[in-house]
């Protein structure tokens, strides 16, 4: 905006009104007027991208602040739950700006593990996360409307169960080199890669937090990309404190 010809044409404007029967100093002024609100057009357009992105941004801080602030008040966070619940539940909370980007199909695998255990609030945040970065994904790809899909399993690691849950996505895809880099601190990629900078990073801190993981493939820029997340199971009598989250 800073840089936005906005003085030029008041000038411009002003001078027009002057111009009188010059008629050669008239049309000059007439084309660079048409240029400069192509230019104005321009910027303005950029500049309510960036203000999405912004709004977007915060969102997910809102929402993970919100959450973490309920939840640091509860003495028990493991909970018995369904998959298709909690993520049609997640649904709901996801800005609309990026719901209204992407359809979410839940893979039969979902409802076949029936009941799981585990820390129901850190999943909740980080399947909005991926939500978020999936559509954030296809918008960058230049798609009017995208897919999400979730699919689970129950793998076992070390002796212990674990979730395998899966967020496949139509979007931009990612890149070899950015596979692992796109969970680092405060990485981002250009205005409209669909990169939101903070959420991936949480996901990474908070998963491994609980002895979980998480990582990413994609068979390249503009193929999708699909998020892989591992996070223990636990029995009845299991409980996880917050702050290990």
């Amino acid at each position: 905006l800073r840089t936005a010809p906005a003085a030029d044409v008041e000038l411009a404007l002003a001078e027009r009104e002057h111009a009188g029967a010059d008629t050669d100093r008239a049309a000059d002024l007439d084309e660079f007027l048409r240029l400069a609100s192509r230019e104005l057009a321009e910027v303005i357009t950029a500049a309510a991208s960036d203000a999405g992105v912004i709004a977007r941004q915060a969102a997910v801080v809102q929402n993970a602040l919100s959450e973490q602030l309920r939840s640091s008040r509860a003495p028990v966070v493991v909970e018995t739950m369904e998959l298709t619940t909690v993520i049609n539940q997640t649904v709901e909370i996801v800005p609309d700006s990026c719901r209204d980007l992407v359809s979410i199909e839940l893979d039969p695998s979902l409802k076949s593990l029936g009941s799981v255990r585990t820390a129901r609030t850190v999943l909740r945040l980080v399947v909005q996360n991926l939500i978020i970065n999936a559509a954030e994904a296809v918008r960058a790809a230049g798609h009017d409307h995208g897919v999400v899909r979730f699919s689970a399993e129950v793998v076992s690691e070390a002796g212990q169960d674990k979730l395998l849950l899966r967020c496949a996505d139509t979007g931009v895809g990612i890149t070899a080199e950015n596979l692992e880099r796109v969970f680092e601190r405060g990485y981002s990629t250009k205005r409209g890669s669909g990169n939101l900078g903070i959420g991936l990073h949480w996901c990474a801190t908070a998963v491994n937090a609980l002895g979980g993981r998480i990582w990413a493939t994609s068979d390249g820029a503009g193929r999708g990309a699909t998020m892989h997340l591992v996070i223990p199971l636990f029995d009845t009598h299991a409980t996880v404190s917050l702050e290990a989250a």
